[in-house]
This record gives structure tokens, sequence and C-alpha cells, in this order.
């Protein structure tokens, strides 16, 4: 039994952005919440959740999505949110090109 998973990233007019996992969950984000989330990338490709949410520490996100290729691989990006718009704005400005590992990791907002 084989079971594939793709992730798909879109950014709609009404500024929803909309998860999706070949329809079996969806997560959707409304603009208040993209406001309290960045996106990443350039992580590594073994960067788990739990390596993302240590990597911010003292922020403490409050979610975190690794983004997927379609074949199930991470694609080394991710969506993080954080309890308030002003968290997220300290992650970018903190943390952005800051090294997990071996590689910078860029961080800008989400929405």
């Amino acid at each position: 039994l084989s079971l594939s998973l793709s992730l798909s990233l879109s950014l709609s007019l009404s500024l929803s952005l909309s998860l999706s996992l070949s329809g079996i969950r969806q997560v959707k984000f409304s603009q208040e919440e993209l406001q309290s989330s960045v996106y990443l990338k350039g992580l590594p490709f073994s960067a788990s959740e739990n390596d993302i949410l240590a990597f911010f520490g003292k922020l403490q996100p409050d979610a975190v999505q690794v983004l997927l290729e379609p074949d199930g691989r991470s694609s080394g990006k991710a969506v993080v949110k954080f309890k308030d718009h002003q968290r997220a704005e300290r992650a970018i400005a903190e943390y952005d090109h800051k090294y997990m590992g071996s590689r910078y990791i860029e961080i800008m907002p989400a929405l």
C-alpha cells in the first residue's frame, strides 16, 4: 500500500493562504493569521517542525508547516505562525539570515 501526498501553496486574491495535502487536509489562514506568519526558505531538507520551533526559541511560534514537494520530500520551505504581528516582525528582524546547521535561512512576511 502506497500513500502519496502533495502540498500546494497558493495565495488567492482574498489574501487567504491555503495549504492542501491532496484534499486530505486543508489549512486556511485568514488575513490576520497571515500577518502574524512568516515564510522561510533555505531550510535544511532534514529540518523538522521541532527543529524550526527550536530555531525560533524565545519567540515561541504557535504553528509550523513544512512545505513538501509533490513527491513528499521537503522543499526547504515552511510557514511559521506566531501569536501576533509583532512576534512575526521580530522573527524577521532577529532571525533572517541566521544559520540552521550549515544553511542560512531567509525569512520574509507570509503575506
